[in-house]
């Protein structure tokens, strides 16, 4: 577990939307790809409807 910083932003970013498939994001390459190792994110606070942790797997 660690704090993520603006420069690695897109592995934990990907892995929600991976993760959740929300409908406004029909655009993102990350719906159905994601290209990072495993990656288990833990979401604090308020989340309603988001899973609070969960893990993707590299999808080539």
């Amino acid at each position: 577990m660690g704090l993520c910083s603006y420069l690695h932003r897109d592995r934990p970013a990907a892995a929600m939307i991976n993760a959740h498939k929300p409908r406004f994001n029909d655009h993102s390459e990350y719906l159905d790809h994601f290209p990072f190792d495993e990656t288990t994110v833990h979401v604090y606070g308020k989340k309603d409807k988001l899973q609070s942790i969960f893990t993707v797997q590299r999808s080539d």
